[in-house]
């Protein structure tokens, strides 16, 4: 866990002045936590005093002769006094506790923000390959609950921790200096926490792990059946899928109320030590005040030092947990981090920035992993700029694999895949995809709006008119005005609302804003019918005859 938490710091770097500033603040929150002891304390002993003594020296009055009805008056205003001193410090360490909380949780929030845009940065740079592999469901929980986790370490773990370490220290020196003797018996049971947080944290740490575990297969399953739903109803099979989440549901309760019986541990064993602190401390304490050896202020005084450090003393039983559930969910997002994108720029030439459309194959093979039939076998051919070819072939003959190939989505042989004579990896991904405009049989469609669907394939913003003719040709124009809200008229998700042959229509017009060298359209005009896509193809052929 230790490297763990080294390895998370680094995140702290850009805000470390924020949080120094944050610290130094609780610092002087839990410095203020100690006047009032200290006040309490003497404010008892001044009043158990005779008031011809201290007291009336410590207000100012240089004698008094007798004990009348203003010695009372004098009394009440030491009561005052010192309780409107107490209210004073409570108000400017409220003020101070306010400030510091909100530096350190704000910017335990900016941290937050900073992991998730590496870790969806990161995603987006790892090929297609990789999310066959892992579930989209998993993937969410790491950028949500994962990282929830792991941004309460930089907010109310740190927070926490160095709260109570200020106040064990001022505690410990102010105890120090009312008796030694009396504070290494009363912190004594306190050696038994390292015990106890030695056993208890690895335990919990290793099942805080299988919880974010359970956590992503839970989210990973509502997330595909909700894409499903239409299938499940289709097939009446709610009471299945419910009767599944059920032992999925279960199995996650199980698995937390393990991780409570291990966090039920430690706050019962906070509040034990604490209680038998307390015996000591009166047992010793209270012959200490009997032989005169201490004041009962000072006992009292001391007490209020110990009762000071209790609350922060029990919520470190929950600031361990946060400890041990971060490190575990950020073990958990490091295996995303550390999985290399295998399709990079490496070998790219930095000049190359356009394309002028001439594909050449030589020998290709290829095979998706774990799979030992070959998709593609030595497969050689060449494709001319403006030339019009039709690749047929039985399902599963490796079409679709192709056009993946060409777009480089999979990593291919090198010198296999070839664009006006440049191995695909020596070309920029950005300057080769953005050549490549693809047509699939599946469109995806964003819960948005028509214009921000269409305007998605598009380098930089199109001006309406641009819209309106990608559409025109696309043959999708009519029923996009007949729609309530035009352009504007919101799709549902996955574009739900949609028939097939309008999803296809709008995936042409999408790719047309790109203005790409080459088109591939991979049976994406299965669910329209053949004159619209003999006008859809003949549009585009006297609209792009010229690049």
């Amino acid at each position: 866990m230790i490297q763990t938490l080294r390895e998370l710091f680094k995140y702290i770097l850009p805000y470390k002045l924020n949080y120094l500033l944050g610290i130094g603040l609780l610092a002087l929150t839990a410095a203020f936590e100690m006047f009032n002891p200290k006040l309490l304390g003497m404010t008892i002993d001044k009043l158990n005093t005779n008031p011809r003594s201290g007291l009336w020296e410590w207000l100012g009055y240089d004698s008094i002769q007798n004990v009348d009805p203003l010695s009372q008056s004098i009394n009440l205003n030491a009561i005052y006094f010192y309780g409107s001193l107490i209210l004073g410090i409570m108000l400017i360490k409220g003020v101070i506790l306010y400030y510091s909380r909100y530096i350190l949780i704000g910017d335990s929030r900016r941290i937050e923000y900073d992991i998730r845009m590496k870790l969806f940065d990161h995603l987006l740079a790892l090929e297609p390959e990789y999310f066959d592999k892992n579930k989209t469901g998993d993937l969410i929980s790491r950028l949500t609950s994962d990282l929830e986790q792991i941004r309460m370490i930089f907010g109310p773990g740190i927070m926490y921790s160095f709260n109570v370490a200020f106040l064990f220290l001022f505690a410990l020196f102010n105890m120090i200096s009312i008796n030694t003797t009396l504070t290494l018996l009363a912190i004594i049971p306190l050696f038994f926490l390292v015990y106890i947080i030695k056993t208890v944290g690895r335990k919990y740490y290793d099942q805080s792990r299988i919880v974010q575990e359970e956590i992503a297969n839970m989210t990973a399953f509502v997330n595909e059946n909700l894409q499903g739903i239409r299938v499940i109803k289709s097939y009446v099979k709610e009471s299945f899928i419910l009767g599944f989440f059920e032992k999925i549901n279960l199995e996650y309760i199980r698995k937390n109320l393990r991780l409570a019986e291990l966090n039920g541990i430690l706050r019962p064993a906070f509040v034990l030590i604490a209680g038998v602190s307390t015996i000591i401390i009166l047992l010793y304490g209270g012959q200490a005040v009997m032989s005169q050896t201490m004041t009962l202020g000072q006992l009292i005084e001391f007490f209020r030092y110990i009762e000071s450090l209790g609350m922060p003393l029990m919520a470190m039983g929950w600031v361990i947990s946060i400890y041990q559930r971060g490190t575990a969910a950020y073990s958990r997002i490091t295996k995303v981090l550390e999985t290399e994108a295998r399709i990079t720029d490496k070998q790219a030439y930095s000049y190359i920035n356009s394309l002028q459309g001439n594909i050449e194959l030589r020998n290709l093979s290829f095979a998706y992993d774990n799979r030992s039939h070959l998709a593609l076998d030595d497969i050689t051919f060449e494709i001319k700029k403006g030339e019009k070819v039709a690749i047929i072939g039985p399902t599963g003959s490796g079409k679709t694999t192709l056009v993946s190939l060409l777009l480089r989505l999979y990593e291919t042989p090198d010198q296999s895949i070839l664009i006006d004579g440049i191995p695909i990896q020596h070309i920029p991904i950005k300057v080769l995809r953005k050549h490549f405009a693809c047509v699939s049989q599946e469109n995806f469609i964003f819960p948005d709006s028509v214009l921000e669907n269409i305007q998605f394939g598009a380098t930089e913003d199109k001006d309406m008119k641009e819209i309106i003719d990608v559409a025109t040709i696309a043959q999708f124009d009519i029923e996009i005005d007949s729609f309530p809200d035009g352009y504007h008229e919101m799709i549902g998700e996955r574009g739900m609302t949609l028939s097939g042959g309008q999803k296809q229509r709008l995936g042409i017009a999408r790719v047309l804003t790109a203005e790409p060298k080459i088109f591939i359209f991979d049976d994406s005009f299965s669910n329209i019918d053949s004159a619209t896509e003999k006008q859809i193809l003949t549009s585009i052929y006297h609209s792009f005859k010229d690049e």
